[in-house]
């Protein structure tokens, strides 16, 4: 296991994998696009994991998304004016859990790993509801804190540029989205005042 106090090479981490070489790429040029940010989660989280365990401590997170952020400057949270990577790891305080992207994946993997795995039988057959007709569609938990998301909305309400932030912002606001859309059951014109780049070329579609 490695020393959790050493320094983090990013790109040491990317070109471990043929993914993270490309994705290298695009950050040399400054150009990410989201589903390359979701790899890049992907391969960062793996890191963690196959390094540091299922729960690295606070400051191995802390240390990967800072050194993230300093070797790639156009990855770095706008919204957030103190350390710049809120975006991808915000230590937990005042009996707060931690955020961030990085925290969420983590998170979610080990979720995943505790889950028992079903029988064939329940797989092969669902149980049935005489609701079923009438069942509404199922919206996943959000991955993201309802904080961020309410941040990243309002910058989307002022903002058009760039464009890689506005697409991302939008998707990890998909979720927190549909959920507003859903319980405050808004016209169109609300919806446009809300949410106004769900009506840009494009976006509507991210959604589904």
């Amino acid at each position: 296991m490695e020393d959790q106090t050493a320094p983090v090479d990013i790109r040491r981490i990317l070109t471990g994998s043929t993914e993270g070489k490309l994705i290298l790429g695009s950050l040399d040029e400054d150009v990410v696009i989201p589903s390359q940010r979701k790899c890049l989660v992907r391969i960062l989280v793996s890191h963690l994991m196959e390094n540091f365990g299922n729960s690295p401590t606070s400051e191995t997170k802390k240390a990967l998304a800072a050194a993230l952020v300093h070797r790639f400057p156009s990855l770095k949270d706008e919204l957030d004016t103190s350390s710049g990577f809120g975006y991808w790891f915000t230590p937990g305080r005042n009996r707060r859990p931690a955020t961030g992207i990085l925290e969420e994946r983590l998170r979610n993997v080990r979720k995943r790993m505790r889950k028992p795995a079903r029988s064939r039988s329940t797989q092969q057959t669902p149980p049935q509801s005489s609701e079923a007709g009438t069942r509404r569609t199922f919206i996943p938990e959000c991955t993201i804190s309802e904080e961020r998301a309410i941040q990243c909305k309002e910058w989307l309400k002022h903002n058009s540029q760039p464009l890689t932030q506005v697409e991302q912002y939008m998707q990890d606001t998909a979720v927190y989205r549909a959920k507003s859309l859903r319980e405050n059951g808004w016209d169109i014109q609300g919806i446009r005042q809300e949410f106004p780049h769900l009506f840009t070329l494009g976006m509507i579609a991210q959604d589904f």
